[in-house]
Order: structure tokens, then sequence, then C-alpha cells
């Protein structure tokens, strides 16, 4: 009903490593593509980062695709491209309401 208001996002998750005669190779990006709404960000949103990485945008993502967050997976959370930079997934908030399941996703770009 609603995947009017969605649009095609890229989505990078980066595969899991394995030992590679006795050395560890990180595993490469894959991309995907999920439908979304992407919406500015509130003021409320905005996280601090504590491993220090500087946040310079966010955006809000709406989807019923379930995507790994910074929060959970500290080493490989997926990212997002959006109008041609990438976004790291920042956090989660689960819309369980049994009306239209959702989560809303809170996107940062990331500055080197």
């Amino acid at each position: 009903m609603f995947e009017i208001f969605r649009n095609p996002v890229d989505v990078w998750r980066t595969r899991d490593g394995s030992y590679v005669d006795g050395r560890w190779v990180e595993g490469g990006p894959v991309r995907r593509k999920i439908s979304a709404s992407v919406q500015p960000a509130k003021p409320s949103d905005i996280l601090i980062q504590e491993d220090g990485r500087h946040v310079s945008a966010q955006f809000r993502i709406y989807t019923d695709d379930v995507l790994k967050t910074a929060a959970e997976d500290k080493t490989n959370p997926d990212r997002v491209t959006l109008n041609g930079f990438d976004y790291l997934v920042l956090g989660i908030a689960p819309w369980q309401n049994n009306i239209i399941n959702h989560n809303m996703y809170l996107v940062g770009r990331i500055e080197p």
C-alpha cells in the first residue's frame, strides 16, 4: 500500500571474512537493493558516535528490510548509497504495530 512512497536504495553489506593460507582476509562488499522511503533526520535524531567518527548528514530510512546497524556490529554495519554518497546505518527503531510493520533506520554520512 505504501510502496508508492518508496524508492530503490543500494545497500552494501560486508561478507564475513575468512582465513586463507593462515592469514585473515576481510570479506568484500555485496550490493543489494531495498525499497525504502528516505527522509531528513530530525534534530532530535542526531547521534553522537562513540568511536570518534564525524557524522555530517543524517537521514531516516523506512523499510521492511532488515539492516545491520553500527549499534549491533561496530565493525561491519551496512552502508547505503544516497545521492552519490555512502551513509553508515547507525541505529534502528522498529515500528511493529501489526498494521504496517516496518523499521526506521538512522543513517549518517561518515567523514574521513
